[in-house]
């Protein structure tokens, strides 16, 4: 072969190379955007997870709230049926006694 000859086989080798290592780096590229999109999906997930979470936590609190005033409600009207009640006793003994 001739020197020609080799830097011609020379020069295609080096062509072939550069091809192959910018078709690389494009896949890197593409990669990279993609990387930065999913990261970014990643992180609208885990916002949506914690405001899921500060949404429940709110309702537990609420739901406790609501217990709680029901419990108050229960006991008053309870305590006035016994209040009544010993009332109607008191005057039932005061009528039999008679």
């Amino acid at each position: 072969m001739t020197q020609d000859a080799q830097f011609e086989t020379f020069k295609t080798d080096v062509d072939e190379w550069i091809k192959t290592i910018n078709g690389r780096v494009e896949t890197l590229r593409e990669l990279s955007g993609l990387m930065e999109e999913n990261v970014g999906n990643t992180n609208h997930n885990y916002e949506l997870i914690r405001d899921a979470i500060d949404k429940i936590d709110n309702l537990q609190q609420d739901i406790k709230t609501i217990k709680v005033t029901q419990l108050l409600i229960i006991r008053k009207v309870f305590n006035k049926d016994l209040a009544k009640a010993a009332k109607n006793q008191d005057f039932m003994e005061k009528m039999l006694a008679q």
